[in-house]
């Protein structure tokens, strides 16, 4: 991928991070690709960014956008009815409209009150459930998302089906850090689409139980529909039970039908809960319900308020995009176009040979990657293959064609056969150059065993390629950097030793010391399989040394990064006469076409950038010990002068284009001056015999002043990256700058 296609967005976001936490204003914006994005402008179906890149947007902007980017009656309704004011603190007539609307289109809408987001209207029933039938909890099912408040952030993300525990009594995984103790006691949790659990479950659990809330299709996760009979079955069961029947159509609203998934089923609910769609991007929601139910409210025993509720541009936004909708009636279309891409998707499939599973209903469609048969509920979701969806997504996007992260996409009222026909062409595409890389990302399993600073540079290069990672034991130095591994969907930290039995490739990385990286590889050969190739990184000790510990010394070579290793081309690859080479040179093409590596090949089983860097390092010292220099002279001398050519040029070409004469002359003068010193530098042994480590404790050769070190990493970082975009204008290997050197 060309750095260059997202670089003012990557400048913004790098200026954003300063102010914004994460740099966004929202969690799931985290994860656009190949960072979060900034956008200037959308009109129907297309969306632009900051640099300039157009994309068919299937996303909708997380769903709401159902008329497409800045229509005109969306904007001229809003634009005239906040010329009459912002927001009253009162009632106003569009207000009463809408709602009256609302209640001729949903069955369940008798009364109703409108909130600002899907998430505080969800917690607005649950208070009227509790209220109603005096009973405290309810009942929720798995990967059904309902908002991100406390006691409905679990049982939505986790590491792996197997942690979702047993069927009948799953464990709640939560979601989030700093939720109160008591909020995994407030609700049941079971899976989706399962009605016998539902009613054992019920049996004994009835008497705490205020409300079943559910999407009536599991749109978050997959884009599954109900079983035939198992929504009715819910409702029967809340019947029976005094418990109230929640449908959460914050999706399914206005996007299947004006009267929601509850008229398309025709099932009626007790409450419902609208938003995205109502409001064409404004924030607005509505809780509406039975007026048995909603009296709740209306008698002032459930309190329910908010300054901005009803806002006029929010209404005059909801009435237009509901008006527009029930005139135009463009859901015979919509379903249309839904089946032709999703017949598309099946059919570019099925000729690529991929195993994309495609799923959904009308203008809602899931993609997703499995041998399995199809998907039922969240936990065959969290079976599909992440990071081949991870690779999909990728390549539309940078083909021009925005979807989901999760393999979501939706159909607008305004999108047309052309975006099809569009996004399927693109679709092949993708689908084809996945083919023509055999070794796919998703395809290796790849282990990590270490600690500190570089395994999360070297962990977020492998999972941001696709890779499923598995840290094992992992120590990290807690860094910008560690942190992103604790939201990235393919990284799983923590894990057992025995996880690298099914690996397919195990990379150590430790601290330079020959016991511990013995220790370690002790341990790998307890635990792994015949014939997985082994790599870990020695800057000094040559790879023999570390093969006469270990049961497979063909197995084993030197791997070497440098961080931060997510954003360098940099990666030493190194064996000798004992490796075994097809691993090698599988190894070698995965790093250059998929990790983004410039990787060079050494099989003398001893690397050459630590013998480089610690020549430069002795004569460094060897000038400060006798009064030459200072540190910061050494400093500006290496930033002024190769700072400037290496990353270009490298060594050898900048003696050619300099000429090579001059470098004789020179080194035949000087290098008898030369230290040729073999004990470590006075200056060095006294900054390690003093404590003074560097960065880590504000104390090397400068002192820093509070969070200036920190300050300095997250500027290295930002210039490492703009260094690595720079070098990617000028590749290293071209016509006029071959890869082989003369002999």
């Amino acid at each position: 991928m060309n750095n260059e296609k997202y670089q003012k967005s990557a400048d913004l976001l790098a200026r954003a991070k300063k102010v914004l936490a994460g740099g966004v204003s929202s969690e799931f914006r985290k994860y656009n690709h190949p960072h979060a994005l900034f956008y200037s402008h959308g009109s129907g179906s297309r969306i632009y960014d900051v640099d300039g890149n157009e994309y068919r947007d299937f996303t909708l902007s997380q769903g709401p956008l159902i008329l497409g980017h800045s229509h005109p009656e969306v904007l001229k309704a809003v634009n005239d009815y906040s010329a009459k004011g912002q927001l009253f603190a009162g009632q106003h007539i569009m207000e009463l409209e809408l709602a009256e609307k609302l209640q001729e289109l949903i069955p369940s809408a008798e009364m109703m009150r409108f909130c600002l987001d899907g998430s505080e209207a969800v917690q607005t029933a649950f208070r009227v459930a509790r209220s109603k039938t005096g009973k405290s909890k309810f009942l929720r099912f798995e990967g059904h998302y309902h908002g991100w408040l406390d006691n409905v952030c679990y049982g939505i993300s986790t590491p792996s089906p197997e942690a979702l525990g047993p069927r009948a009594v799953p464990s709640p995984n939560p979601w989030s850090q700093g939720l109160p103790p008591d909020s995994i006691n407030e609700f049941h949790l079971l899976p989706w689409n399962d009605l016998e659990l539902v009613k054992a479950k019920l049996a004994e659990s009835h008497h705490e139980i205020a409300a079943i809330i559910t999407e009536p299709i599991m749109c978050n996760n997959g884009c599954i529909l109900p079983n035939e009979g198992y929504l009715q079955g819910l409702r029967d069961l809340c019947d029976e039970y005094n418990i109230a029947l929640i449908f959460d159509e914050v999706i399914t609203g206005f996007r299947i039908g004006l009267g929601g998934a509850q008229t398309f089923f025709g099932i009626t609910p007790d409450m419902s809960i609208f938003a995205k769609a109502i409001g064409s991007g404004y924030p607005i929601s509505a809780i509406v319900g039975k007026k048995e139910w909603i009296e709740e409210i209306s008698s002032a025993r459930v309190i329910h308020a908010g300054t901005m509720n009803t806002a006029n541009p929010t209404v005059a936004a909801a009435m237009a995009t509901v008006s527009f909708l029930e005139r135009e009636n463009p859901y015979a279309k919509m379903f249309e176009l839904g089946d032709q891409l999703r017949a598309g998707l099946r059919e570019l499939a099925k000729k690529t040979g991929h195993n994309m599973i495609v799923s959904g209903i009308g203008p809602i469609i899931h993609t997703g990657f499995s041998d399995g048969e199809g998907l039922n509920e969240f936990r065959d979701v969290l079976k599909l293959d992440k990071a081949k969806l991870g690779q999909f997504i990728a390549g539309l996007h940078n083909d021009g064609v925005r979807v989901i992260g999760r393999g979501l996409w939706y159909l607008s009222a305004i999108h047309t056969e052309d975006d099809i026909l569009h996004a399927l062409k693109s679709v092949e595409k993708v689908l084809t150059q996945m083919n023509e890389n055999k070794m796919t990302p998703s395809e290796k399993q790849i282990c990590l065993v270490g600690e500190g600073k570089d395994l999360s540079g070297i962990a977020l290069c492998l999972g941001n390629s696709g890779h499923k990672v598995s840290l094992i034991g992992n120590k990290l130095t807690k860094t910008a950097l560690s942190i992103a591994l604790d939201t990235h969907p393919l990284i799983s930290q923590d894990q057992e030793w025995s996880t690298l039995k099914s690996a397919d490739l195990i990379i150590a990385n430790t601290s330079e010391n020959i016991d511990l990286k013995k220790e370690v590889l002790g341990k790998i050969a307890q635990n792994v399989s015949t014939d997985t190739l082994i790599a870990i990184n020695s800057e000094s000790y040559p790879l023999e040394d570390l093969q006469e510990v270990f049961p497979n010394p063909e197995d084993l070579i030197v791997l070497n990064w440098v961080y931060p290793a997510h954003q360098t081309f940099f990666l030493e690859v190194i064996t000798n006469s004992q490796t075994k080479t097809d691993p090698v040179v599988a190894l070698m093409k995965l790093a250059k076409e998929s990790w983004g590596k410039d990787p060079y090949l050494l099989k003398n089983g001893k690397g050459i950038r630590s013998r480089l860097l610690a020549a430069m390092a002795r004569e460094s010292f060897y000038l400060i010990d006798n009064g030459y220099a200072e540190p910061i002279d050494i400093d500006r001398a290496c930033r002024n002068d190769p700072g400037y050519y290496l990353p270009f040029a490298g060594n050898f070409r900048y003696m050619d284009l300099m000429g090579t004469f001059i470098y004789g002359v020179v080194m035949k003068d000087l290098n008898p001056e030369l230290s040729r010193e073999n004990a470590p530098s006075k200056l060095l042994a006294s900054k390690i015999s003093e404590g003074k480590s560097g960065m880590e404790n504000d104390e090397g050769f400068y002192s820093y002043s509070k969070n200036e070190a920190e300050t300095f990493e997250e500027d290295f970082l930002k210039f490492n990256k703009k260094i690595k975009t720079l070098m990617e204008r000028y590749p290293f290997e071209s016509e006029n700058n071959p890869q082989q050197a003369n002999p």
